[in-house]
């Protein structure tokens, strides 16, 4: 990398520059089955003593279906939109009232409610017996807590870091750096300095941990983790927790780009990503490595994600360095997420004349890309990329991109493929879709396509397919389907949906049945769903499973946060290169 774009890039940096903002716990249980969404008969098997949870974890609709294998060609847009969907998902829905009320907790939409027992709850889940109970209970009350309540919680949360238990132990470091209490700062400094005390993954925890928190005398230690090189993954997860930092981000910028010449891996770039409009310093540096030859495809791919969420919309030299990338490049990934990264440019209003010309050259190489990319497996992405990219425009624009999903819809006979243009039409709002959006729902037999048609037809608000929603909400063999059931009806009838998961889960035959209700209520419940999940918390009679995802369902009801907690984690993340602790959190619900 040349070490003259460096030296101007730091150079930049300390000029002086305003700063710009840059714009359930619980591990899905192993016990469900690995990537099967089988549930499974010996139901008896959950509760206390099961050992860690996240050694295989249950992921309908997770990012990380990979696990055991790498990602098939399909599966890798579908891993990219599980990731940065729920974002996407809650930017449209604000533009809708109805919407916006679903899919923001109900906290964090300002409805009215009485907390307090649901804070009582979590308090007293701290305090019991089962591992699964407590582990559920830490990250509920980190995600949920003001930061009064943060104060009177820590307390209860900090002596659960010596708890018997793995998963608590990790559960309660994320909840320190949850809670943002300036005290839970020696405790994770500890973990993160003393890495022979436990294994690496839970010190990895510690450092991200500490990135949520923010605390500025963690910046120095942090960096030493870095340097030091002990442990790959605590480097790996050190960096990633430099990219969270809320404050003191001039220092972190220096280190980060010192390190990126020195000794460049993968989490850098998107750790300078999230560093916000003071990273654009950055930006040549990004575009050389990006545009670099040779086989270091993660550090390429993560540069390539960075230039999409750090370039501004008249940035003509990222635009065209990233229109080669989607064009010429050999690696697959590479030509979609290049692709993203120009939708995520264009997608930025600018009214000054140099913006719109440069985000209309965008925007048209991503509608042509659409049905006429020069690889075939690159037309997913290019549809998603379009829907952002165009999302801004006026109707005009708008429904010229419509038209072009809607002719590929019509035309790619390959399924996964097609699912892409169904989302890409509903983040549009693109009503005249419906009709082919819910044939396609009704029709298809592959799960991916039929989730996806399914979501679909809730951004685009087709009430008249709610009762086939509700069908296969209920009674779909597939949880994932289910899932994408609870997002769409969440936009379209929250409370319905709510009111009929909340009878499953109460006539729930088997804890695995308790389970999956919880984590689809979780996603559409508002207020009136606390107290009979205040009851099943309070439980001693339940499986601690069904109690553990009844505290799951109230964290995110009571949310403080638009999204859920590890959004910010998941959002223009590098999905091929997650260091363990990332893959860890990312799967928690």
């Amino acid at each position: 990398m040349s070490r003259t774009l460096l030296a101007a890039a730091l150079i930049g940096l300390l000029a002086p520059a305003p700063l710009f903002a840059h714009g359930g716990q619980y591990q899905r249980p192993q016990h469900l089955g690995p990537m099967t969404g089988v549930l499974p008969e010996d139901a008896g098997r959950f509760g206390a003593g099961t050992g860690q949870p996240g050694a295989y974890p249950y992921t309908p609709g997770g990012p990380l279906a990979r696990k055991k294998r790498p990602l098939l060609e399909d599966e890798e847009w579908l891993a990219w939109w599980r990731l940065n969907g729920s974002a996407l998902i809650a930017a449209r829905a604000r533009e809708e009232a109805g919407g916006s009320r679903a899919m923001l907790s109900a906290r964090a939409r300002g409805a009215a409610a009485d907390w307090t027992p649901v804070q009582e709850v979590f308090s007293e889940a701290l305090r019991a017996a089962a591992p699964d109970v407590v582990d559920s209970a830490l990250v509920a009350c980190g995600r949920s807590a003001t930061p009064e309540g943060a104060e009177a919680l820590f307390p209860q949360v900090w002596p659960l870091v010596a708890h018997p238990d793995e998963s608590v132990r990790r559960s309660a470091l994320l909840a320190l750096g949850l809670l943002g209490s300036p005290r839970s700062a020696p405790v994770l400094l500890s973990f993160l300095n003393n890495t022979g005390r436990t294994d690496a993954t839970t010190n990895s925890v510690a450092a991200i941990a500490l990135g949520y928190l923010s605390e500025p005398r963690a910046i120095g230690e942090l960096k030493r983790a870095v340097t030091r090189g002990e442990q790959e993954g605590l480097a790996a997860a050190a960096i990633v927790a430099l990219g969270l930092f809320q404050q003191d981000r001039r220092e972190i910028l220096v280190f980060l780009l010192e390190r990126l010449a020195e000794a460049p891996r993968p989490e850098i770039p998107i750790a300078l990503g999230r560093l916000g409009a003071e990273a654009q310093v950055a930006l040549p540096v990004l575009r050389e490595a990006a545009a670099a030859s040779g086989r270091d495809h993660p550090l390429r791919r993560s540069c390539i994600i960075a230039l999409g969420a750090l370039s501004p919309c008249d940035d003509a030299a990222s635009v065209q360095a990233l229109i080669r990338i989607a064009t010429i490049s050999p690696d697959a990934p590479s030509r979609g997420l290049a692709l993203i990264a120009l939708g995520r440019i264009a997608g930025r209003a600018d009214p000054a004349p140099s913006g719109e010309s440069t985000a209309r050259e965008a925007r048209d190489f991503l509608r042509r890309s659409i049905s006429g990319a020069r690889y075939r497996r690159d037309a997913p992405w290019a549809c998603l990329a379009a829907a952002l990219a165009f999302e801004p425009c006026g109707v005009q624009e708008r429904t010229a991109c419509a038209q072009a999903l809607l002719s590929y819809l019509r035309g790619d006979t390959r399924d996964k493929k097609r699912g892409a243009a169904a989302l890409a039409l509903g983040l549009l709002g693109a009503g005249e879709a419906i009709p082919e959006v819910r044939t396609l729902f009704e029709e298809a037999r592959d799960s991916d396509l039929r989730g996806s048609a399914a979501l679909a037809l809730g951004l685009l608000r087709d009430r008249g397919s709610v009762y086939a929603l509700e069908d296969l909400l209920l009674y779909a063999a597939d949880p994932e389907m289910r899932e994408q059931a609870a997002a769409a009806l969440a936009l379209l009838a929250p409370e319905q949906a709510a009111a009929a998961l909340l009878a499953q889960y109460e006539r729930a035959g088997t804890a695995a049945e308790a389970v999956l209700a919880a984590q689809l209520l979780a996603r559409v419940a508002g207020p009136s769903a606390i107290p009979p999940l205040v009851r099943a918390a309070r439980d001693q009679e339940r499986d601690s499973l069904a109690r553990a995802f009844a505290l799951v369902a109230l964290g995110r009801i009571v949310e403080r946060s638009s999204l859920p907690w590890n959004a910010r984690l998941a959002l223009d993340s590098n999905f091929l290169s997650l260091c363990p602790a990332e893959e860890l959190l990312l799967d928690i619900f």
